[in-house]
């Protein structure tokens, strides 16, 4: 009977646990380890584990959280919707993100520190649009046409234009430009550039830049002071970001990974 009786509690245990796992929101590092996370999304060639030699925003976390000691894991998600639920509602570390615009309330418990600043492009596909597209600085020059976005990046300016939106993922982005599904998407220069090469290698002639620039992409890491270790991580942070940038570091890293010389 004892026997009998252990082994129904070891069963109820396993089930428990398989129930804890199934119905969990994520399996992340900070779970198994003492490492907090940084969440992020893949955004080439500034951001991502998978872009060989490229992602140089990557290698600039990674080298200021290795050499200031602090306990994080840079992680890349697939969606821009669930890293600004990480940091609003469940109160991650922080979040290295491009397309996170945050209202007033919500920068008030947060430390932004901004790394860098590119710029970005409206970009179509000369085939869909043989006669062009130019937005002239005006939204409502494209009203009725489709917008292809990251899905949880803000598009109200958009739809108050009269343009309809379409969510992808980056990598898609383009090929929905190629199937006309969308007509045109925003994308910083450099990651309009590399997404072509590596997908459409034979019809770079094929897109498009829209005259006048779409704007400046700020890339910053946000830290949440609602982490126990949000402001000090900050602190950190900050000073070993400084420290990388006077001593030429960071603009070595930029030039090694962009290949620029």
């Amino acid at each position: 009977m004892m026997l009998l009786r252990q082994f129904g509690l070891v069963i109820t245990g396993l089930l428990l646990t398989s129930t804890c796992y199934a119905t969990g929101p994520r399996v992340s590092p900070s779970l198994i380890s003492s490492a907090s996370d940084i969440y992020t999304i893949k955004l080439p060639p500034f951001i991502g584990s998978d872009v060989k030699q490229s992602s140089y925003l990557s290698e600039v976390v990674n080298t200021v959280i290795r050499q200031q000691k602090i306990d994080a894991i840079l992680t890349i998600l697939p969606l821009q919707s669930m890293v600004k639920y990480y940091l609003l509602q469940d109160n991650a570390l922080a979040v290295l993100s491009p397309y996170l615009h945050l209202t007033a309330s919500q920068k008030k418990d947060k430390v932004i520190i901004p790394m860098d600043e590119v710029n970005e492009s409206y970009i179509y596909y000369k085939l869909a649009h043989p006669n062009g597209l130019a937005w002239k600085g005006n939204l409502k020059n494209l009203k009725g046409l489709r917008y292809g976005v990251l899905k949880g990046v803000a598009t109200e300016k958009y739809k108050k234009s009269g343009i309809s939106v379409k969510t992808a993922r980056i990598d898609a982005l383009l090929k929905k430009l190629v199937a006309k599904e969308v007509d045109f998407v925003r994308l910083p220069d450099l990651t309009a550039d590399w997404l072509i090469k590596k997908q459409f290698p034979e019809q770079k002639n094929n897109f498009g830049k829209m005259q006048v620039s779409a704007g400046k992409m700020q890339l910053a890491i946000i830290f949440n002071k609602k982490h126990l270790k949000g402001k000090e991580s900050a602190e950190m942070f900050k000073k070993g970001f400084d420290a990388l940038v006077k001593k030429g570091q960071f603009n070595e890293i930029k030039n090694e990974f962009l290949n620029v010389h």
